[in-house]
C-alpha cells in the first residue's frame, strides 16, 4: 500500500486548496482507478460502531472524496449521503443528498488534510443541517505536528516522502553512488569532476580526509549542486542516543547519513527527529561486510514514521535497497543503489 500511495507523488510547483504552494502533491484521485488498491486502502480504517437507537452515514467532503465515501459504504455495508458545495439549482434544490434525518451520526472522510479547512467547513454544514460528525478520517495528513485528537488518519506526508525523495532523485541522475575513500579535498574534486555527471549519490567517509574543513565542505556542496548529486556522510553512527544526535548534527551538510541498526529503536527515533529538523535521510546499516565479523543483525526495527529511507546489504520493503561489490547484470537489476570505488577510479 505505501509504494502504491508513493506512486501518487508529483513533483514540480503547486497550489494546495489551502492556497499555500509545495513543491510537491499527492494526487490521491489515481487510487480510484485502482478499485483494488481503493478496497484495500479503505479497509485499513475502522468500521462504524454500531448503535442500536441511531443511524450513521458515511460522507465525503465534496467532491473529491466521494469516490472514500462510496468506497466505505460498500465494504462496511453503511448508508452514504452526499455533501453538495451548495444546494442544487433544480429539483429538490438539496444540500444534503440521500436519507437522512437530524439526530443521524456521519463519519465524515477526505483524502488529504493539510490545514482540515474543507473538512471543518463540511462538518459545519452538517451539523448546521442538524446532523451529528462522530469521527473524521482522511488518508493523508500533511498538516501540523500536533494532530487534532478526534481525527483519524492512515499516513503521514513524511512517511511516504521519506523514501520517494530518494526515489526521485535515483530515477534522475541514475543507480551510482562513488565511494570517495580518498584522503585529500583535491583528490576526491579532481574524480567528482571526472565523475559528476553519471553519478546520483557521493560517498563520504570525512573523517579520512586530512584537510576537511568549511572550505571543503562548501565546494562539495557547490558541486554537488552542480552535477546534481547528493552527499552521503558514510560515518555509521553507532552510539547511545546523546552521543548519536551530536554525531549527527555535525553532519548538517549532508543529504544521508548512515546509522548503525544496533543502536536500536530509541537512538533511531531520536535520530529521526534531528534528522528531520536538518532535512537529513538516514541510511540503516544491519552489518558490515567484513570477514569473521561477530553479529549479522537481519531483524531491523520498525522504520515506520522515522528518517530511514535505505538500507545497506538487505533488502527491506519500502526503503531504498543500496549495496556494493555487484558484478553481473542479473543482480544489478535488483539492486537500487550500487556502491562502487575502485571499479570506478581507472
Amino acid at each position: 500500500m505505501e509504494k502504491l500511495l508513493q506512486s501518487t507523488i508529483c513533483f514540480g510547483k503547486f497550489k494546495l486548496s489551502s492556497g499555500k504552494e509545495s513543491n510537491y502533491y499527492f494526487d490521491l484521485r489515481k487510487l480510484f482507478s485502482n478499485p483494488d488498491g481503493l478496497e484495500e486502502l479503505i479497509s485499513r480504517f475502522n468500521g462504524p460502531i454500531s448503535t442500536e437507537h441511531t443511524t450513521t452515514h458515511i460522507c465525503g467532503v465534496p467532491y473529491g472524496a466521494i469516490p472514500l465515501s462510496t468506497a466505505y459504504s460498500f465494504i462496511y455495508g453503511i448508508s452514504q449521503i452526499v455533501l453538495r458545495k451548495e444546494p442544487k439549482g433544480h429539483g429538490r434544490c438539496q444540500l444534503i443528498e440521500g436519507r437522512w434525518k437530524s439526530g443521524d451520526h456521519v463519519i465524515l472522510i477526505d483524502d488529504v488534510w493539510t490545514t482540515g479547512s474543507s473538512m471543518l467547513k463540511a462538518k459545519e454544514v452538517l451539523e448546521s443541517q442538524g446532523l451529528i460528525v462522530t469521527r473524521m478520517l482522511v488518508v493523508l495528513y500533511r498538516g501540523a505536528l500536533e494532530i487534532p485528537k478526534d481525527l483519524e488518519y492512515l499516513f503521514t506526508e513524511y512517511e511516504l516522502l521519506r523514501t520517494a525523495r530518494f526515489k526521485q532523485q535515483l530515477y534522475n541522475q541514475g543507480n551510482v553512488c562513488f565511494a570517495a575513500d580518498l584522503n585529500t579535498s583535491t583528490e576526491i574534486f579532481k574524480k567528482v569532476t571526472e565523475l559528476g555527471n553519471s553519478i546520483s549519490v557521493l560517498k563520504l567517509h570525512p573523517e579520512l580526509i586530512d584537510d576537511w574543513d568549511s572550505t571543503v565542505i562548501a565546494k562539495l556542496r557547490g558541486l554537488a549542486k552542480t552535477y546534481k548529486f547528493w552527499l552521503w556522510a558514510d560515518i555509521k553512527i553507532c552510539e547511545v542516543p546523546h552521543i548519536a544526535e551530536q554525531q549527527l548534527l555535525r553532519c548538517d551538510w549532508a543529504d544521508l547519513v548512515s546509522v548503525m541498526s544496533i543502536v536500536g529503536n530509541e537512538t533511531i527515533i531520536r535520530l529521526s527527529k534531528v534528522a528531520k529538523d536538518l532535512d537529513i535521510m538516514l541510511v540503516l546499516v544491519p552489518s558490515l561486510y567484513t570477514e569473521g565479523r561477530l553479529l549479522w543483525v537481519d531483524t531491523v526495527i520498525d522504520y515506520e514514521d522515522t528518517s530511514i529511507v535505505a538500507s545497506v546489504g538487505v533488502r527491506i520493503h519500502g526503503l531504498v535497497y543500496i549495496k556494493a561489490g555487484v558484478k553481473d547484470s542479473e543482480e544489478l537489476s535488483d539492486v537500487d543503489l550500487v556502491v562502487r570505488g575502485r571499479s570506478l577510479m581507472v
